[in-house]
């Protein structure tokens, strides 16, 4: 139904509801919404053992200003979401600092490299079942996450980068299948000039020569730069974006009609190809293979 019927239908303003119920009642409701909850009676069930003087009777009762101000931020919510399937499993930014975390459990603290591995190994095993990508939830984080492809069998890295530039994307996949490193969410696409050096020039075809001759003809004719590090410095100094020099094979996948597809392939060889996600919004995102 839509928003004016269900609102009618479950809201009520309850003058009589005092407004400190939120205060002095201790809320520490799961961020991860039951998979069981399949209407708006079942949620109105679940969250009654929360809150059980704001949702009983298969209704919900806000005091006046409150219902005003949910009704307001639902029609603001539904108006920029027109048009979107939304599916939001979790509820997002609700660690908002260190105490946040000791309150709630599935918390966990890794000390030493072995035990990370073990438990990133872990983690692997059960997000394997993670078959679809969320965009809502999942363009906004800053650390990689899991993403299984059923259709290829093969379980991902999904690394994100703050510009959501196909670049930035391009030379994370590019990294990982070489020497198995990825750049983190803040890289900037001038910043891979200076981080060349860890890839081998086979693999980016810019020696010192092409380096040169690039600065020379596309930026400043009259700069003389000694070596190779120097004219990497440059371009990073003056924040000139990286230019992909050689072609490699990739494909790209979207979210058509709530199924992952391909939506574009450029295959050169039969070397193998980099991967990347394309959000409806028009950003990319690295996949990064790791089975």
């Amino acid at each position: 139904m839509d928003y004016e019927k269900w609102s009618k239908k479950y809201f009520m303003k309850d003058e009589k509801l005092d407004k400190k119920i939120f205060s002095v009642n201790y809320i520490n409701i799961p961020p991860r919404f039951p998979k069981n909850i399949k209407n708006t009676i079942d949620g109105i069930k679940y969250l009654s053992k929360y809150l059980p003087r704001v949702f009983e009777k298969n209704m919900i009762y806000l005091y006046p200003e409150l219902y005003e101000h949910v009704n307001m931020y639902m029609i603001n919510y539904l108006r920029k979401f027109v048009g979107y399937t939304l599916k939001q499993e979790v509820i997002l930014n609700y660690y908002q600092n260190k105490t946040d975390f000791k309150y709630n459990e599935f918390n966990e603290i890794i000390t030493g490299q072995d035990k990370f591995i073990l438990w990133k190994e872990k983690n692997i095993e059960i997000n394997r079942n993670k078959n679809s990508i969320y965009e809502q939830e999942d363009i906004i984080k800053t650390e990689s996450f899991f993403w299984y492809n059923p259709e290829v069998k093969t379980a991902y890295y999904v690394q994100n980068n703050e510009e959501q530039s196909f670049v930035v994307s391009f030379m994370n996949s590019l990294l990982w299948a070489v020497v198995g490193t990825k750049y983190i969410y803040k890289t900037k696409p001038h910043s891979i000039w200076k981080k060349l050096s860890l890839i081998k020039e086979e693999f980016t075809g810019w020696n010192y020569e092409n380096l040169k001759e690039f600065i020379k003809t596309k930026i400043n004719k009259a700069i003389y730069l000694k070596d190779k590090q120097e004219c990497l410095n440059y371009l990073t100094q003056n924040e000139i974006p990286y230019q992909i020099k050689k072609e490699y094979s990739y494909i790209v996948y979207a979210k058509i009609n709530d199924k992952i597809k391909i939506v574009n392939k450029y295959i050169i060889d039969n070397k193998g190809y980099l991967e990347f996600f394309k959000y409806s919004e028009g950003g990319y995102a690295s996949l990064m293979p790791i089975n």
